[in-house]
């Protein structure tokens, strides 16, 4: 996402955790943002500890379906884990995107409980910073994680690059919501944010349209594709849906298995 390479800062749960230069910025801002001073860095570090609490629960439940993670790096504007190859199926995208914002919710209400019975500051800001995480990376938009859950939905009825075309629309129209509002508001952090959304949604498509072309071409095999096992999924369950629904399918909507090769 941003130029430069990350720093290796420690391992957790066998995940190498790396920080970008922009983690050091955020600390930087957060330091005069938040009241100042030391407490504006400490609370900075548990909502990066808790972004990292985040991607941890997707990274735990992509290894568990056996997609491998690269690491997790940590950035200005939080953090990604990144997997060495896509999902393989629409499933097991939502299953490994929603793990994060679960993780992030259950934090929020543990901390939220814990501060109605034993009331701290601390744990109340915490409470509430893990719960807007949650929520806020539920948002239907591209990269977060609810425009992941709406585009492996919607590619079950539409194929892997209908449903993140998509997407990708749904993505830039909140995108837009976002910066207004943001710029009537004046948070123009948000409209940064509003900006990353509306690129990464871009990017999101153009890797699927290469995968497209690469499928047009007849290539299936997964090391030359690695969505072919994504593609050959959602298209599985797209016959299925229509089958199901009396609808006639012709013979090219069914893809060969992720693994084969067919040469058109």
């Amino acid at each position: 996402m941003f130029g430069g390479r990350s720093f290796h800062l420690f391992t957790v749960l066998g995940f190498r955790v790396g920080a970008h230069w922009t983690l050091a910025l955020a600390l930087v801002m957060a330091g005069f943002s938040y009241g100042g001073g030391l407490m504006g860095v400490l609370l900075a570090v548990l909502l990066f500890a808790s972004i990292l609490a985040h991607e941890l629960g997707h990274s735990v439940v992509a290894r568990s379906r056996g997609v491998p993670i690269a690491g997790i790096d940590l950035h200005m504007f939080g953090g990604v884990a990144k997997m060495s190859a896509p999902p393989r199926s629409p499933n097991d995208e939502i299953a490994i995107t929603l793990a994060g914002p679960a993780v992030s919710l259950l934090i929020g209400g543990a901390a939220l409980g814990v501060n109605a019975v034993l009331p701290f500051g601390l744990l109340l800001w915490l409470g509430g910073a893990n719960l807007m995480l949650g929520l806020f990376n539920l948002l239907p938009a591209l990269p977060l994680d609810g425009g992941r859950v709406l585009r492996a939905i919607l590619a079950k009825r539409r194929g892997l690059l209908g449903g993140t075309r998509v997407a990708v629309i749904v993505s830039r129209v909140i995108a837009v919501l976002l910066g207004v509002t943001a710029l009537v508001s004046g948070n123009y952090w948000v409209v940064a944010l509003a900006l990353m959304v509306w690129l990464m949604a871009g990017a999101e498509l153009m890797s699927i349209e290469r995968h497209g072309a690469l499928t047009r071409m007849g290539a299936w095999h997964p090391a030359d594709v690695p969505w072919a096992s994504y593609d050959h999924a959602a298209d599985r369950d797209r016959v299925a849906g229509a089958r199901s629904a009396g609808a006639p399918v012709e013979p090219d909507d069914v893809v060969p298995p992720a693994g084969w090769r067919r040469i058109v």
